[in-house]
């Protein structure tokens, strides 16, 4: 197993805040299966937005390269079935481990990585939000005046009723 550092997991891409390489020892070719665990526990303090509480998971890295200089290059990512234990703060997954590959380099500059690659992904939502895309809606509306400077914004609002039966009065 061999564990990419800080940096390099960002450069994989997919949003990672970890990524693992797992590969045979041996040159056998046969494919495995094995179980990859990360404990997410020292890596808690790093993110805002209660990071540990947006549906962390582990996606498989395809099509990873590294160039000379040893940077980590993937093109996507696929989900999967990922266990979340938060009070031990590990997450884990079934990974699907290829046989060696026969492949030489891309290029003179790429290499191809033997192995499953796995990466620690949060989700778009948890306790203290959502991070989704909002809708862009024509809900509200705007206007410039003359060279003046003047600018006015409305949105529509609706008020709820108040205690006690108050009602708004327009003066």
């Amino acid at each position: 197993m061999q564990v990419f550092d800080q940096s390099q997991a960002r450069k994989a891409g997919a949003g990672a805040a970890a990524v693992v390489r797992v590969a045979a020892r041996d040159t056998t070719d046969a494919a495995g299966r094995t179980r990859v665990e990360i404990d997410y526990s020292g890596l808690t303090g790093l993110y805002g937005a209660a990071w540990a509480s947006r549906g962390l998971r582990l996606v498989s890295l395809q099509g990873c390269l590294t160039d000379a200089a040893g940077e980590l290059s993937c093109r996507m990512a696929a989900p999967l079935p990922t266990r979340h234990d938060r009070a031990a703060q590990v997450v884990s997954a079934a990974v699907e481990v290829p046989a060696r590959s026969a492949l030489g380099p891309d290029s003179l500059q790429m290499q191809p990585l033997d192995g499953a690659m796995v990466a620690l992904v949060a989700g778009p939502a948890g306790q203290t939000g959502t991070f989704l895309k909002t809708p862009l809606n024509a809900s509200a509306s705007w206007s410039a005046g003359s060279q003046a400077g003047d600018f006015s914004w409305s949105y529509d609002m609706a008020v709820p009723e108040s205690a006690g039966g108050w009602t708004r009065r327009s003066v």
